[in-house]
């Protein structure tokens, strides 16, 4: 089969897919009658109008010809068109086709699609004439949707993940969710939307949980799982295969999941905790865990005071332990004193333990905030 392979909008989110990620995770729904809008073919096809605003899968019927899928649908929205018969689909300037050539669609054709500020960009098509029955897997590490949220009607414990599509940790087999799930942190994890998501053990309070999309081959079922662990989280029986997801769950001090937003690989925090709250060390860097997952580019503020005037280094596990200076390498990342409190912003990547460090030129007061974090659970290793 064909590897299908194109640029998508959002380079934050996916940089290079293979269509079939795409399209895989509407798949499951192919086969329920009524579960994704129906609309009919028109020289405007609005393909985001009433009844089908934000569905991700569409339904073309009719063999009209279509000269544009209509301006209802904010700019960057992508869908999956499945037409129903021969439709021919004009290129123009406002409808670009690949190769900027018309399309006659037959039963069965799927198109990925995604608005953008002209309107709309065909950016794939799949004649079913021109596919064959192969199985097509994804590439290695890759990783689509499966986007992380707080759960609405419990907060502090739940979390939904979107449907998507990744390859297993050992590049073996592809696992899809097919439709959303909501998993619950305080309850041990059974199979299925709405029930326990824990690996081992119980909700910890100022705590860090992977979520982990795992798969039953034999029993063709894919559920999520949380864990402490990043990579060795404590399968279900019959589960053998598992790929940890982006972003992860924080709790509080009294165990609720920290509020947060998730676009892609990008997490930002909704509420303001303080995470770390120290006396600077002078002699050597002292190690801060922080909640953000293993090895993500975390985004910091921070301000140190108090006493003299003091400089602070606030490093990765890869920099060294050096004091800072004004004068000579390295730099400070922050510096303050009584009546000159100073904050800063930094990035920097968290270790393998969810670490960074800070050293001061005295002992003053430091104060830390995670804002939010990258992390692209290893696809682009």
């Amino acid at each position: 089969m064909t590897n299908w392979t194109t640029i998508l909008p959002n380079p934050g989110e996916i940089q290079l897919v293979n269509m079939r990620a795409e399209l895989t995770v509407y798949a499951g729904l192919l086969g329920e009658a009524g579960a994704f809008p129906s609309i009919a073919s028109a020289a405007t096809t609005d393909i985001d109008a009433a009844g089908a605003a934000g569905a991700g899968l569409v339904e073309i019927t009719g063999t009209a010809g279509i000269s544009s899928f209509g301006t209802t649908a904010p700019e960057g929205r992508r869908k999956v068109l499945l037409f129903a018969g021969v439709v021919t689909v004009n290129h123009s300037s406002s409808l670009v086709l690949p190769g900027a050539a018309n399309v006659t669609t037959e039963a069965g054709t799927l198109m990925l699609v995604t608005r953008t500020a002209a309107g709309w960009r065909v950016l794939d098509v799949r004649l079913p004439s021109k596919m064959t029955t192969a199985t097509e897997s994804l590439r290695t590490r890759a990783l689509f949707g499966f986007g992380l949220s707080n759960n609405l009607a419990d907060a502090a414990n739940d979390v939904d993940v979107a449907a998507g599509a990744a390859r297993s940790s050992d590049d073996t087999t592809d696992i899809l969710l097919a439709a959303p799930i909501t998993k619950r942190l305080d309850a041990a994890w059974a199979v299925g939307t709405n029930q326990g998501g824990l690996d081992t053990g119980s909700k910890a309070n100022s705590s860090f949980y992977y979520a982990h999309a795992i798969r039953n081959v034999g029993a063709g079922v894919t559920d999520v799982l949380l864990s402490l662990s990043e990579a060795s989280p404590t399968l279900p029986a019959g589960y053998t295969k598992s790929r940890r997801l982006r972003g992860g769950l924080a709790t509080d001090a009294s165990g609720n999941i920290r509020a947060f937003l998730q676009l892609g690989d990008e997490v930002e925090y909704t509420t303001n905790v303080l995470d770390v709250d120290v006396t600077l060390s002078t002699g050597s860097r002292t190690a801060h865990t922080i909640p953000v997952p293993a090895r993500a580019m975390a985004r910091l503020k921070h301000i140190n005071g108090a006493g003299g005037f003091t400089y602070v280094a606030l490093t990765s596990a890869d920099e060294p332990d050096a004091a800072p200076s004004a004068t000579a390498a390295p730099m400070p990342d922050g510096s303050g004193g009584a009546g000159a409190l100073n904050v800063a912003f930094s990035i920097k990547r968290a270790s393998a333990s969810r670490q960074v460090f800070s050293r001061g030129t005295s002992a003053a007061f430091f104060r830390l905030q995670v804002q939010g974090y990258r992390d692209t659970a290893g696809r682009d290793e």
